[in-house]
């Protein structure tokens, strides 16, 4: 195993890096060179990907990516970590990053293109995962998360701890402390459970269960059609957005506690 590092003045990364061998460690560490070829990484399986804060400048463009093979699947342990102010980043996995780690990221943000994130961390920046990229668990502490519309793949676990993440495609089990919104008519959630101090806003469709917590708050204002809720569990001191006039959300088990109400209307 080798560290190779780049982030020098060439346009090709993998002549600053030099060719990896398999369970080599890159770093891009310096310099603010954009990156626009030399970006196939994936002949062979790495360690980690790591982009550290003092590169400043952008890899890779929307038709051209990172190219990337981190599957942990016998070099351990498949991290990507990025961590630069650069403009922006588009990274594709050919195979599998097993753990994704995002820090801070430039203006325009960081884009995966295809391939699977199997765990997803944002900790600050704005990160995107297009239609072609299936993210397995995803959790955010702060920064934007935008989950785009996937034809077959939902996001098992979504935990927002912080920050805001708009999400265009199912999802098993969503837990909310900072802002989650879902903004695509046919997501239907299994589970949403929105914590303190969290926010749940609701432009989809029907809701498995549904439990907010005091301190709460859940947003139907942005429902165009009628919704279900399977079961619905509501503590007092949550602040409710009812849909638009003319909207039904209906609950089939409804479990108010305390007298709190229902989000039948």
């Amino acid at each position: 195993m080798a560290t190779l590092t780049g982030g020098n003045a060439s346009g090709s990364l993998i002549a600053d890096t030099g060719t990896p061998s398999a369970g080599d460690i890159i770093i891009v560490r310096e310099g603010a060179a954009n990156y626009t070829s030399g970006l196939d990484f994936s002949a062979v399986e790495l360690a980690s990907f790591k982009v550290l804060s003092s590169y400043t400048g952008t890899i890779g463009s929307n038709g051209t990516a990172l190219q990337l093979d981190l599957a942990n699947s016998a070099q351990s342990p498949g991290l990507f970590e990025y961590n630069s102010a650069g403009n922006a980043a588009y990274v594709a996995p050919t195979s599998e990053i097993q753990t994704a780690r995002i820090y801070n990221t430039g203006p325009t943000g960081l884009f995966f293109t295809d391939g699977t994130v199997t765990s997803l961390e944002v900790a600050g920046g704005r990160v995107s995962a297009n239609d072609q990229t299936d993210v397995i668990a995803a959790v955010m502490t702060a920064g934007q998360l935008f989950l785009s519309t996937h034809s077959s793949q939902a996001v098992d676990t979504l935990t927002v701890y912080g920050g805001n993440c708009t999400c265009e495609r199912d999802i098993g089990t969503a837990t909310v402390h900072g802002a989650l919104t879902v903004n695509d008519s046919s997501v239907t959630p299994t589970t949403v459970n929105v914590g303190p101090g969290g926010t749940f806003r609701h432009i989809g469709g029907n809701i498995g269960t549904l439990t907010a917590e005091p301190g709460s708050t859940v947003d139907f204002s942005g429902l165009s059609d009628d919704i279900t809720i399977t079961t619905a569990n509501r503590y007092p001191g949550v602040n409710y957005i009812p849909p638009p006039q003319g909207i039904t959300v209906t609950v089939s088990t409804p479990n108010e506690f305390l007298g709190a109400g229902t989000f039948a209307t």
